[in-house]
């Protein structure tokens, strides 16, 4: 039988009764006890660690739990996962990636930990191979280091950006390095005009947005890309009638991706 409850009352019960919350929050702590450690599934996720537990304190922060959680370590284990090129890993000795790297930036802002990257030098020892050749300069920050790691990363041809060095382009990659360029106050660093026209030519003639030019419109993907367009000041609000439009450089259609969205 469909439950009938109107969601302002079950919202209610939920703002003066705790059992819940503290429900999920102790299912999320337990994702790393040594318990969870016995586990196989446990050790499969190890590449995507620095993003797991962006996701668990997100939860915790709106849950009011984030305390509970071991701020230190958890600082000190994310910074241990940026690489000589500046970039973030999913774990420590990883390959560095744009999806990585944006959660690392963000569990930093959480736990207002910011100040490390802008003050901290960017660790230089060992280096060797490809990963010492992509760093140009053994005196920048952390947030210097990744900051430029990420516009090397941006495609001069078409404004796109790879997720990594080996080349693959998504238009969640164009998101990730908007938000953590402009979570560091480095937005300048790439070419935002060519980063937005590059998401104007990712939209469909449903409205919707896909991973690359002409490709499946998809809600995950219209979320990145409208952020995108908002990180780069390319919606703005109409004076006369308040309604968000795009400057008058940006070729989105904001009326046709209101109708997929209703759709």
């Amino acid at each position: 039988m469909e439950d009938s409850t109107p969601a302002s009352t079950v919202s209610a019960s939920l703002s003066t009764d705790n059992t819940l919350v503290d429900l999920h929050a102790r299912f999320v702590m337990n994702l790393d006890s040594e318990e969870a450690k016995k586990s196989f599934g446990y050790w499969t996720m190890q590449h995507l660690k620095v993003s797991g537990i962006y996701w668990a304190l997100g939860a915790m922060h709106i849950m009011q739990r984030a305390d509970m959680m071991p701020k230190e370590d958890i600082i000190e284990f994310v910074l241990s996962c940026q690489n000589l090129d500046g970039g973030f890993g999913g774990n420590v000795g990883h390959d560095s990636h744009l999806l990585y790297s944006l959660s690392a930036v963000q569990i930093l802002c959480i736990f207002e930990a910011e100040h490390r990257l802008h003050h901290e030098t960017l660790p230089t020892s060992a280096s060797s191979g490809d990963e010492a050749e992509n760093v140009s300069d053994n005196n920048i920050t952390r947030a210097e280091g990744v900051s430029r790691w990420v516009a090397r990363l941006q495609n001069s041809d078409n404004g796109s950006f790879s997720g990594d060095v080996w080349g693959e382009v998504d238009t969640r990659f164009s998101y990730c390095a908007m938000n953590l360029l402009s979570l560091l106050g480095n937005a300048s660093y790439v070419d935002q005009k060519k980063a937005v026209d590059f998401i104007c030519a990712c939209q469909n003639w449903d409205g919707g947005f896909g991973v690359v030019p002409h490709a499946e419109s998809h809600a995950g993907q219209i979320f990145c890309c409208v952020g995108v367009l908002g990180l780069c000041g390319a919606l703005v609000r109409d004076k006369a009638s308040g309604a968000v439009v795009p400057r008058s450089d940006c070729s989105v259609d904001l009326e046709c991706l209101s109708f997929w969205l209703a759709e």
